[in-house]
């Protein structure tokens, strides 16, 4: 035997022990039949049925006649000869069930062995005690015959009829052999010694006795039925034997519809009889035997079969894999490293044939940057002699110059002649290289940028330090510089008024007054500038803020100041935020002051406070029915000390 032939047959040996371990094969039956074979025996037993049937019809169409002489004993050979066909085959049936079903045990199918080891003796018996044949122990007779004969056809019904209907023989073989010895003893005894206990069966001149045709038609009964469920229950898995019991099931009731009317041994039916069962145990012979001797060549064909399936399944995973490899290398005894499989990821990634690398590894390794070689090289020696998993990650160049990088992952095994042997996949990691060197190059713009950024918050944190001591300067300029000046004017013009007014005109008082007024709205006018710088240095404190409860209070401060005004308010019940409520104070008593400020000249001023949710932000709003004004000059709205109208028309410092 060749080593390529050897090592196959050990490969799908071990795929059949692994199958048989899945329960695939190996359960003492023939493996699943397939569909075309499954249809093949189901025709086949329909062909053995109805050609069964036709010589069943020409038989009972036939009128009966002697086909031998009485006493010749040309019929004695014919029948010995169809008897010892159907005792071999009982035996072959028997020998062959113990063998094939004993792993694992089927306590249904061992009926086999004790029905058809009882048949083969009862049926060999029955031939033996033919009338014409020499004695058995007492005088061969026909009666002896027949009741030898029911005995066999009986167990034969019963036993069909148990492996049809699955039913559960003993635990234990030796007890059912036992059972079986004991009864085939008794039938022996009853039908050598006591056969006159027996309802007669036979009668000289007259031929059957009705109790074996009822005898008969019981067994036609008993084998169609046993026919019927072997049929019905013909499962893919034992398809080929169930069709072929079936068959022989329904050709033995054709058989013993024959059996039931003869008058004589050598009449027709009664030879033309065993026809019937010589093709019943051909189909019996076909169902265990042949189905036997098949069995193992069945299942290595299916086992190889499955071993070729799951290879294809494996080679297409591994050549399916998107920017992978899968490998298994060893390291042969001379230190060299030669691949046993490459898939074809090896193209994608090498730019080489797995057929080139398998032929020459220098191929592969020679891609690896002499950068990362010896670092490779080391991580796979440590592999080797620790039988831990290797892993590395390296660039290859490949044959058209370009560089990437590749991550190997392997797992060793060492093999009984001491070799060792990774099975591994390499993956393309260049982009994630590129993506984390990426990544990192962000990370430290961001750590540069944050740097900055703190800088910048240094320096505008100074600007602003300086910047709120020079307006706290300013503050206190105008605190002391500007308003003395303007309290000592306003002093003196109220002395000149007082004391002086008399020696003055109408001109001069005048002036005074305009003098008086202009010092008033410079007063006005600083504590607004002071009110404003003192907004800007509030350091902010967040937290939920009814703008509908602050605008109720301005709203009421400032019916209290003008009773006589007509104004309609329109405030919802709350307007929750978020937000710093002494500023919130002073934004809405802007809002709303400035509100009733321009409608003062509406004899009906309607001013409304509310929020559009729809928005993002969310807007809240003061909406009144005054003046209006220019939209020219919207932008300076909001800019402190501007104003939109002249003082002369609305008071107040913008």
């Amino acid at each position: 035997m060749s080593r390529d032939r050897a090592t196959r047959e050990a490969v799908v040996g071990a795929a059949y022990d692994q199958l048989a371990s899945y329960g695939a094969v190996g359960d003492g039956q023939a493996p699943r039949n397939e569909p075309g074979e499954v249809e093949a025996a189901r025709q086949h037993a329909l062909v053995v049925i109805l050609v069964s049937g036709g010589f069943l019809a020409l038989a009972l169409a036939m009128p009966p006649f002697r086909m031998f002489a009485e006493g010749d004993p040309a019929m004695l050979y014919v029948h010995l000869a169809l008897e010892l066909f159907a005792v071999i085959v009982s035996v072959l049936v028997a020998t062959v069930s113990w063998y094939t079903f004993d792993d694992p045990p089927r306590r249904s199918t061992d009926f086999l062995i004790y029905g058809f080891a009882a048949v083969a003796v009862l049926d060999l018996v029955h031939a033996l005690a033919y009338e014409g044949m020499p004695a058995l122990v007492t005088q061969s007779s026909t009666p002896k015959a027949i009741f030898f004969w029911l005995a066999g056809r009986i167990v034969a019904a019963v036993t069909l009829l148990a492996v049809a209907f699955d039913l559960n023989g003993p635990r234990r073989r030796w007890l059912g052999l036992l059972g079986t010895a004991v009864g085939v003893g008794v039938v022996f005894w009853l039908g050598t010694f006591h056969l006159d206990w027996m309802p007669a069966t036979f009668v000289e001149g007259l031929g059957v006795t009705p109790t074996k045709t009822f005898m008969e038609y019981a067994l036609v009964l008993a084998y169609g039925f046993a026919g019927w469920a072997f049929w019905r229950q013909a499962q893919p898995a034992e398809a080929v034997r169930r069709y072929s019991l079936s068959a022989a099931c329904f050709v033995m009731a054709m058989g013993d519809l024959v059996f039931a009317h003869y008058r004589a041994p050598s009449d027709f039916p009664n030879i033309f009889g065993h026809v019937f069962k010589v093709i019943s145990y051909a189909m019996i012979f076909r169902a265990i035997f042949v189905t036997a001797l098949r069995a193992p060549y069945d299942r290595a064909r299916a086992a190889e079969a499955e071993l070729s399936a799951s290879e294809a399944r494996l080679r297409a995973l591994a050549d399916g894999l998107p920017n992978s490899m899968v490998y298994q290398v060893t390291r042969e005894r001379n230190g060299g490293m030669r691949f046993l499989y490459v898939s074809a990821g090896a193209e994608r990634l090498h730019g080489v044939t797995p057929e080139a690398a398998i032929r020459d590894a220098s191929l592969l390794y020679g891609q690896v940057h002499e950068e990362d070689r010896d670092r490779m090289l080391l991580a796979e020696e440590r592999s080797r002699a620790q039988l831990a998993v290797f892993e590395s990650a390296v660039r290859i160049r490949r044959p058209d110059g370009e560089v990437r990088w590749v991550h190997l992952s392997s797992a060793p095994r060492r093999l009984p002649d001491g070799r060792v042997v990774w099975d591994g996949i390499e993956r393309d990691i260049t982009e994630q290289i590129r993506t984390e060197e990426l990544l990192k190059r962000s990370m430290r713009e961001v750590r540069q940028l944050n740097t900055t950024l703190e800088q910048r918050v240094l320096e505008r944190t100074r600007e602003l330090s300086r910047a709120n001591e020079e307006l706290e300067a300013f503050s206190y300029s105008v605190s002391h510089d500007l308003r003395a000046p303007v309290r000592r004017i306003s002093g003196f013009a109220r002395i000149l008024l007082e004391d002086h007014g008399e020696r003055l005109d109408e001109q001069g008082r005048a002036l005074v007054d305009r003098m008086l007024a202009a010092c008033k709205e410079m007063g006005e006018l600083i504590e607004d500038l002071l009110a404003l710088a003192s907004l800007s240095r509030h350091a902010l404190q967040i937290a939920p803020v009814d703008l509908a409860d602050l605008a109720r209070k301005v709203a009421d401060q400032l019916r209290q100041a003008n009773p006589a005004r007509k104004v309609s308010l329109v405030i919802p019940t709350k307007l929750p935020v978020q937000a710093d409520a002494g500023l919130m104070a002073v934004v809405m008593s802007n809002l709303i002051g400035n509100a009733w400020k321009f409608t003062g000249t509406r004899e009906e001023a309607r001013i409304e406070i509310g929020v559009d949710p729809g928005t993002e932000p969310v807007g809240y709003w003061v909406r009144d029915n005054g003046v209006g004004f220019d939209m020219a000059g919207a932008r300076r709205l909001f800019a402190p000390f501007q104003r939109l109208h002249g003082s002369s028309e609305f008071e107040g410092s913008g």
